[in-house]
């Protein structure tokens, strides 16, 4: 059982992607003093009838009529509705294909009236109406140089679309020859003065920061967005060894209020990560886990903590020295006691803040 994207439910139960081909949603059960996960059964979507050979599930999300969405890796937005399923099974899966020979390797986001997808190639707006069947609103190309970059493991944006500005706008990264973040608007008909791409920004072109490479969804907050430099980052999964670090850098970028471009606010170009960073609107504080390199060459992994609206490092504490502490791009979790959590190699990460 793997997944890469997921989701949990109104009633905290999990819903994940399992075997390539099916979708399964797994209940807490067992004890408090040791629950376990279980999948009872009618909780399986079988979906090998509807996916094709050689393909796979690649993201799942659910929309606010209770519709499963799920994309696969060769480019198929598609949509299960899970009364109709019980009725007809896996035929009454609906789905569309969208551009040719376009990958689909992140997940994607929801509004309540919207789907926004990014392939290897373009960004785009899906919806369904009454009949389940998926068609596309709009699509709109990026600038990539055709090719994996180096500290992404994705063809084309290395990020998930970032929904902005109360649903207004999307956002991405591109896979230009320096990375920039993209803004368009969402509305499905745009106004004869203007254009869907509203701006994009160049990021981490300070001296370090490479070509610039984006593996993690940007953080979005109202009309501001966060992208954090995974560039460079090489680890040898049959080593176990990292042969090369990311390089350094975290930026933020707003959208003018007018709507009609974008500025960069802040870089930081001294922290280092690949894990997925997370903001807390209530400290103000972006969270996220930093490598340095010691007097001695150690890898030394810290927690840290930069203030939103400077981007300035506030705090750091130290969370291990070594490689094992390391990560694949990571999301930090935020518990309800306060804690912070986050995976590596080594095993899960956890520390309490207390402001």
């Amino acid at each position: 059982m793997g997944s890469g994207y997921s989701y949990v439910g109104a009633r905290d139960q999990l819903t994940i992607a399992s075997g390539g081909n099916q979708i399964i949603t797994l209940v807490e059960g067992g004890s408090e003093e040791s629950p376990v996960l279980e999948l009872p059964a009618g909780n399986t979507f079988d979906l090998s009838a509807v996916i094709a050979t050689g393909d796979n599930i690649t993201g799942v999300m659910v929309d606010w009529q209770g519709r499963i969405w799920f994309t696969t890796g060769k480019g198929t937005v598609n949509v299960l509705n899970p009364a109709t399923y019980q009725q007809a099974g896996a035929q009454s899966v609906k789905g569309v294909k969208l551009g040719e020979n376009e990958a689909i390797q992140n997940t994607f986001a929801v509004t309540k009236d919207g789907v926004y997808v990014v392939t290897s190639a373009k960004t785009y707006r899906v919806w369904a109406g009454s009949d389940d069947d998926p068609y596309v609103v709009w699509s709109e190309p990026y600038n990539t140089i055709g090719s994996v970059r180096n500290g992404q493991y994705e063809l084309g944006s290395g990020t998930s679309p970032t929904i902005l500005g109360d649903g207004r706008y999307v956002a991405i990264t591109d896979n230009d020859t320096q990375l920039h973040v993209v803004v368009f608007r969402t509305d499905e008909r745009i106004h004869p003065n203007e254009t869907r791409k509203v701006c994009e920004v160049p990021v981490f072109t300070f001296p370090g920061g490479g070509a610039g490479a984006d593996s993690n969804s940007l953080i979005g907050f109202r009309l501001s967005m966060i992208a954090s430099n995974t560039y460079n980052y090489w680890f040898d999964w049959q080593t176990g060894q990292l042969l090369s670090p990311s390089a350094p850098g975290m930026e933020r970028i707003d959208i003018d209020p007018n709507g009609k471009g974008c500025r960069t606010v802040w870089f930081n170009s001294d922290v280092a990560t690949t894990v997925s960073p997370r903001l807390s609107t209530r400290t103000g504080l972006i969270y996220t886990l930093a490598r340095q390199i010691d007097e001695n060459g150690l890898d030394v992994y810290y927690w840290t903590a930069l203030d939103f609206r400077t981007g300035e490092t506030v705090w750091q504490k130290l969370a291990g020295t070594g490689e094992e502490y390391d990560s694949f791009y990571p999301n930090i979790g935020f518990g309800p006691n306060g804690a912070l959590y986050s995976g590596a190699y080594a095993g899960l990460l956890t520390i309490k803040d207390t402001q």
